[in-house]
């Protein structure tokens, strides 16, 4: 094995989880909803958009059921979603 296959597998090993999300509103503000998932734990960007979807979001934890557990939380104060899609990249 190569020392950058080596470097690569140690750093994967070492790296968070992650979730992208897109959010779609039934009403309301994307910028603020955006601004209030920023304060969430976990949450390590929000974005509003010319939706739809109407905001994007990144959740990262050190593992899978840490990151359900933040996504949970933080879309649970989101009163006007009316749909969402996660987006959970492949790793290894």
């Amino acid at each position: 094995m190569s020392k950058v296959t080596t470097l690569f597998r140690e750093k994967a090993a070492r790296m968070s989880v992650r979730a992208y999300i897109l959010l779609c509103l039934a009403k309301g503000n994307p910028t603020l909803v955006a601004q209030v998932l920023r304060q969430k734990p976990g949450v390590l960007m929000a974005d509003p958009l010319e939706g739809p979807p109407d905001v994007i979001i990144v959740v990262e934890a050190p593992e899978r059921q840490k990151l359900a557990d933040l996504t949970v939380q933080a879309l649970s104060s989101v009163e006007t979603m009316i749909e969402n899609v996660h987006l959970l990249p492949i790793y290894g």
